[in-house]
């Protein structure tokens, strides 16, 4: 018995796998580009701020002392009256931040470590230019993983969503400048 001889044209079959290995690495290159547009936390707003926000009492603007380094730092309250400088004026506050990326800055201040009547608050700003940001502060609530803060450098609590810690208010407006 005599076998044929098969005569095989690998030259499409070639040009088709060339075809394909040019359309997967487009894909891989997209894949690697939008992984790396995500924003990564840094220490983009690390320094020293004023802090100005809508007194406790709600009368009138207070102004804050704050300073940021590595993901830390104090919140000092400079509203002056003598009411604050019983209570948690004057005093440095820790704070943590949970989110610092060229888009926002996210941080909790505790004012409860200092004393049970100081507050806890929760703030979230967005550039307004080189030396401004503004933004909402909440006071009462903790700050910890959400959708808009991530809380990878944060000792917060990180059970997802804000964590009630007292009574807590409606967000108010704030805004910081470089100092």
């Amino acid at each position: 018995m005599r076998e044929a001889a098969v005569n095989i044209d690998f030259a499409p079959l070639m040009s088709q796998l060339r075809s394909l290995a040019a359309w997967l690495a487009v894909a891989a290159s997209c894949v690697v580009a939008a992984a790396s547009a995500q924003e990564t936390d840094a220490g983009y707003y690390d320094g020293n701020w004023t802090a100005h926000l809508q007194c406790r009492s709600g009368k009138g603007t207070c102004a804050a002392r704050l300073s940021i380094a590595d993901f830390a730092g104090t919140w000092q309250d400079l509203s002056g009256t003598s009411a604050a400088k019983r209570m948690c004026g004057g005093k440095k506050m820790p704070l943590t931040v949970q989110s610092s990326t060229r888009s926002q800055l996210a941080f909790t201040v505790f004012g409860d470590q200092v004393s049970e009547s100081c507050p806890t608050l929760s703030i979230l700003v967005k550039p307004i230019d080189a030396k401004r940001l503004a933004g909402s502060v909440v006071i009462g609530l903790h700050a910890s993983e959400s959708a808009e803060v991530h809380a990878g450098h944060s000792a917060a609590p990180a059970s997802g969503g804000m964590q009630p810690a007292a009574a807590a208010s409606a967000p108010n407006a704030i805004r910081l400048e470089r100092r």
